[in-house]
């Protein structure tokens, strides 16, 4: 019998069993390496499918908040090490974004230059002076 069933129909039961699992890590204040209820004790005590209970432990994974070890089961995992990964992610998004920035710039830059290199037709005849035939 379900301790903490899920409300079905205002959000998604993995959500709500996510945010209850949040919950608990943070009330509880377990410490990295902490064990996490398994698979079977979360479908059990929230009334859920292990669809729903996996989707809910993905969710915290991707947050950072939960590692999965083969073997142990689900942890918390190391603050510190999320904190990593969260700035990595930070990091590759901006390099993507000056990748992104520097291409627009070479194509500016080679549409000048080719502007550049074109040779100006009236200053190859040189100075008029507006009397044409004189010398």
């Amino acid at each position: 019998m379900a301790t903490e069933p899920v409300e079905w129909g205002k959000m998604p039961a993995y959500k709500q069993v996510a945010a209850r699992l949040r919950q608990r890590i943070k009330d509880q204040n377990m410490q990295a390496g902490a064990a996490l209820p398994s698979l079977g004790e979360i479908q059990e005590s929230h009334g859920v499918s292990v669809t729903v209970a996996r989707l809910a432990i993905k969710e915290l994974k991707n947050e950072g908040l939960v590692t999965v070890v083969p073997g142990k089961g689900n942890l918390v995992a190391d603050p510190k090490a999320a904190n990593k990964g969260e700035r990595f992610e930070q990091a590759m998004q901006l390099i993507g974004t000056l990748v992104e920035r520097v291409d627009n710039l070479t194509e500016r830059l080679a549409a000048v230059e080719a502007q550049v290199a074109q040779p100006d037709p009236s200053a190859a005849r040189g100075p008029q002076s507006g009397r044409r035939g004189q010398r």
